[in-house]
């Protein structure tokens, strides 16, 4: 596949960026490289020294929401949002001392995993991963810092019950996944989070942040000799092997509906389908169907089926999650609450089409032209490609993948995506939020 103008245009702005032709005729190259400190931890990283900055991207496992204890539902989000607050300093918090040297440091969760991001100046990296090291440790906490904490989870988690896009990915979770800890909101809820105390979040600390369980992505001005001395000197007293934490599997009720009730002219409505594990050897063309299906905007299967030819909706769209032992196919439509069944059945016919004909040549080329152009753009961020870094290792990814990536889609068929199609596309399970119940789905909230 020749080089469209796009990727002419990246071209020139990754010389600019990166000082090297990142961004080949054919796909993108870097020198991603692999390596070990002293004591054995493991990253990957990409000097890039024309700007003095890095970006550091590292994930905890087995650290998610799925793994807060029973009455404690909330714990991992909660710690997510005190962490910053540790006191490295009588009345300074990390924090503190990260703002005022213009350090972003900013900490999140989902179901499985810990993602902690950083971006400094080169000059103050060092500073940074010792700030960090000391939030994962147990340090104090303000015990007012943490009641106000508290009281912005809780009010989250009050708001989310306002909004129907929320309220919708939270009942797909209870239909799909029931009473396992993948059916529950990582926010938690306001109960469980009033029982939790400073002394949890210790708990949790020691518990969850195991060497064993980093993975880490780094991008920036900084030679693999001073960060390899920077993360030990910054992670030695993390411990090693404590974390042993498992969550069950898990099959996915596919075919099941739900309902939650709330009182606005317009439907959301939430829809999941089987999708494959990533390690499956039709993952990648699995890509390229669902989003073909509905992530290429006006130009997907879907809006061309309920908004061109119903005129149904303004906006639908699917995607892949794979989380865990989730491997889901996922979906949102919004549709005025008087059309939401015709809706419904028209998502599910448009599906059921594409499994028996398969998609046409013109929607399989927007999709894969879609997917290669967007990888590029991760290429313009120095934060995007140390957060790239980070997933495929998650992923457990070579480190070659990178540059395979345009390779790897541009040898996928039409034949191959649709015979993907046959084999996986089936039933749906959905979930409406809305005035009244269109699709005859149990109460789920």
């Amino acid at each position: 596949m020749s080089a469209n103008p796009l990727l002419r245009v990246l071209f020139l702005l990754s010389v600019v960026l990166f000082g090297t032709e990142c961004i080949a005729a054919d796909g993108v190259t870097v020198d991603v490289r692999s390596a070990n400190t002293p004591n054995g931890i493991r990253y990957w990283y990409l000097k890039e020294h024309n700007l003095p900055i890095v970006s550091v991207a590292i994930a905890f496992k087995k650290a998610g929401s799925a793994y807060d204890p029973e009455g404690q539902h909330g714990l991992s989000y909660l710690a997510s949002l005190v962490m910053p607050h540790s006191e490295v300093e009588e009345g300074a918090s990390a924090l503190k001392k990260l703002t005022e040297r213009g350090i972003d440091l900013s900490v999140s969760i989902d179901r499985e995993n810990v993602y902690i991001f950083l971006k400094t100046l080169s000059d103050n990296l060092g500073l940074a991963l010792e700030m960090l090291g000391r939030c994962l440790l147990d340090t104090r906490i303000d015990a007012g810092v943490f009641a106000q904490e508290k009281e912005h989870q809780k009010s989250a988690v009050r708001h989310s019950a306002t909004e129907p896009s929320e309220l919708a990915m939270h009942g797909i979770g209870r239909v799909l996944f029931g009473d396992h800890p993948y059916g529950r909101s990582p926010r938690g809820n306001t109960e469980d989070i009033d029982k939790i105390t400073l002394d949890d979040i210790s708990r949790y600390k020691r518990e969850t942040f195991d060497l064993d369980q980093i993975v880490i992505g780094v991008v920036g001005d900084v030679n693999e000799k001073t960060l390899s001395q920077m993360l030990d000197t910054s992670f030695a007293r993390l411990s090693r092997g404590q974390n042993l934490k498992e969550v069950s599997p898990v099959d996915a009720n596919i075919g099941s509906r739900g309902y939650i009730e709330y009182d606005a002219p317009q439907s959301v409505v939430m829809f999941a389908g089987q999708g494959v594990k990533i390690t499956d050897r039709r993952y990648h063309a699995m890509q390229l169907l669902t989003n073909a299906l509905g992530g290429t905007a006006l130009n997907s299967v879907l809006m061309r089926e309920l908004r061109e030819k119903l005129g149904i909706t303004y906006r639908v769209g699917s995607f892949l999650h794979n989380e865990g032992h989730m491997n889901l196919m996922l979906g949102v439509l919004y549709t005025d609450n008087s059309t939401a069944k015709r809706g419904v059945d028209g998502l599910a016919d448009a599906i059921k089409k594409v499994k028996a004909y398969g998609l046409d040549e013109r929607a399989f080329n927007i999709s894969k032209a879609d997917i290669l152009d967007s990888f590029v753009f991760t290429f313009l961020n120095t934060g995007s490609v140390a957060d790239l870094l980070m997933r495929l290792q998650l992923q457990g990814r070579e480190l070659g993948y990178i540059s395979e990536y345009h390779a790897l889609f541009d040898s996928i068929t039409l034949q191959e995506v649709n015979e993907v199609a046959r084999e996986v596309l089936g039933d749906l399970s959905v979930v409406e939020v809305g005035v009244r119940n269109n699709i005859g789905g149990r109460s789920v909230l």
